[in-house]
């Protein structure tokens, strides 16, 4: 046994070990049970292709055994694509998801491959072996048959993580979009490690499809390992402590109102579909702006549409709608525009460290108020205090 195969074998077992640990994490999470099943889930499949994958490579088991576990991996392969699904759709979703009987359509594959289990585990263990072992494959008719079966749940489960990875991306960015109509602030939020995963999965992929239609070697192998346990540990690692984003605004129904606003208890439908008129729209664009300007609402890092909403005595939506139909702009862009603007005679007077000034004015961190900025003025902050004395240099 070479030091590269011993290698492989370490980093599936580590695979196989995080994916156990943490499904049992997630069952003591706080993280919503809606959002955790899809989860737990996709782990403890995932624990089985592993534990399949030793068996596959390494000989250390009685045929039946070793053949049982291999078999057991065929629909377990095919939850792992419908369950990352799952789970980025609830959480992503502004309300606590319910089962629902369309969503068994995603379960079909893995029904598939259940029934091929059965059929390869009724054709006797000379012909399992010869498939999964090391005995020569024959040309007989159910060598073949069974040969074409694997085959079909091995080109199913490519599929489906091809074909996973389009709504997921579709899914990410409305996401992301509605987060910049709720927050400020959307760090910790924008589940840009998705991005990361859909990439190590996309490479899971590439490889699957090599080393199944050509002679892979060692190092092939290796390289699709480091990227499995990579996909496994960012899942982990994330999956562990994110929470979903637009629940805690969406969960609250109705804003905290003052003395003498609208009534808390009218139904929600009503304000989410209603359309405001031009006197309700200039009202609230003024409260809006007297927010800003007088209370320096801006300033605060944890700032969210429902806190904006509540401080007006207005609903959320209409507060939305305005910033959208009025100005033009999600709330994200507004409030940032605002912290930018502060900052700038900032930037442009004083030595004070960027950093500093970032956080002065409202951001959570260094590299989101770099970016605002850019997008707010072209320029990065140090381009615009530079600029900013050479032109007062030049004027006197």
């Amino acid at each position: 046994m070479g030091n590269l195969e011993v290698l492989i074998g370490l980093l599936t077992a580590v695979a196989l070990g995080q994916s156990l640990l943490t499904a049992s994490m997630l069952m003591t999470s706080e993280t919503p049970i809606d959002v955790r099943v899809p989860l737990i889930l996709f782990f403890f499949a995932n624990a089985v292709t592993e534990m399949a994958s030793l068996a596959y490579s390494f000989d250390f088991s009685a045929p039946t055994l070793r053949h049982a576990m291999i078999l057991s991996s065929l629909p377990a392969t095919l939850l792992l694509a419908p369950t990352i699904w799952l789970y980025l759709r609830t959480l992503t979703s502004e309300e606590p998801v319910r089962f629902r009987r369309s969503q068994l359509l995603h379960f079909v594959p893995a029904v598939l491959g259940v029934l091929v289990c059965i059929a390869m585990g009724i054709v006797s263990e000379d012909v399992r072996e010869q498939i999964f072992g090391d005995l020569p494959r024959t040309d007989a008719p159910v060598v073949i048959f069974a040969t074409l079966l694997v085959l079909s749940i091995i080109l199913i489960n490519m599929g489906q993580l091809l074909g996973y990875i389009i709504p997921i991306s579709q899914r990410l960015w409305i996401y992301r979009q509605r987060l910049r109509d709720l927050y400020a602030n959307t760090e910790k939020r924008d589940l840009l490690w998705v991005v990361w995963m859909l990439g190590l999965l996309l490479i899971n992929v590439i490889w699957a499809l090599y080393s199944t239609f050509f002679d892979s070697t060692e190092s092939h192998e290796l390289i699709g390992e480091i990227a499995n346990v990579a996909l496994i540990w960012v899942l982990s690692v994330c999956g562990l402590k994110q929470q979903p984003g637009l629940r805690a605004e969406a969960m609250a129904a109705q804003p905290e109102l003052a003395d003498g606003a609208d009534d808390p208890n009218e139904e929600k439908s009503k304000y989410e579909k209603s359309a405001l008129s031009e006197e309700q729209i200039d009202r609230i664009s003024e409260s809006v702006e007297l927010a800003m300007q007088a209370d320096q609402l801006y300033l605060n890092p944890n700032l969210s549409l429902r806190h904006l909403a509540s401080h007006i005595s207005t609903y959320p939506n209409y507060v939305s709608q305005t910033l959208n139909g009025r100005l033009g702009t999600t709330f994200f862009d507004y409030i940032n525009g605002w912290r930018i603007r502060d900052a700038m005679p900032r930037l442009a007077d004083s030595d004070e460290q960027v950093t500093n000034i970032a956080y002065d004015v409202g951001f959570n961190s260094r590299s989101s108020f770099y970016n605002a900025f850019k997008k707010e003025t072209g320029e990065t902050p140090t381009q615009y205090r530079q600029r900013s004395r050479q032109v007062t240099e030049q004027t006197n």
